[in-house]
């Protein structure tokens, strides 16, 4: 696949033993637990979710991509060497991401069997029931508005509970 030109924006934390991948930073360095792909365009919207979700408890070791070739990339390495790199459990993705349709990402692993167990949830400004089934049809296990409420976010954990690190 060719990606073009991405702007490399990485953060390496000391210890972390964590390849480079363009457009990628860490939220998180605890690398042995269960893993979020978080692929949003928008920094303050990323920082927001990776906040709202920590309020909750959660304690997954998030990867934020900022933009949809970024993400895709590092998703087929990790696909390419499965036995060594352990999967996202969540993929968390923007549908309108600049370079491309974050739907198409969705899709993308929808059909892939490696990625089968993976929960996948679209997140949008556009909270139109277009748009959810949009998501939903393209193989996103949930929506989420980037308008979303506490509540939202808490029946999305209690709906998928295997996929998340709860702090208690």
């Amino acid at each position: 696949m060719t990606i073009g030109r991405i702007e490399v924006k990485t953060v390496q934390v000391a210890g972390d033993p964590q390849p480079s991948f363009p457009g990628c930073r860490m939220a998180s360095f605890l690398m042995s637990r269960i893993e979020i792909v978080l692929i949003d365009d928008s920094e303050d919207d990323a920082t927001l979710l990776v906040k709202a979700l920590g309020k909750l408890g959660v304690s997954n070791p998030t990867r934020i991509f900022s933009t949809g070739s970024s993400a895709l990339k590092f998703l087929e390495d990790v696909r390419a060497k499965a036995v060594e790199v352990k999967l996202p459990s969540v993929v968390i993705c923007d549908v309108e991401l600049q370079d491309m349709n974050g739907l198409d990402i969705v899709k993308a692993l929808k059909v892939l069997p490696e990625f089968s167990a993976t929960l996948r949830i679209a997140v949008s400004h556009d909270d139109s029931i277009e748009t959810a089934r949009a998501a939903h049809n393209s193989g996103a296990h949930a929506f989420l508005s980037k308008e979303r409420k506490e509540s939202e976010i808490k029946a999305l954990l209690e709906a998928y509970p295997t996929h998340w690190i709860i702090k208690t």
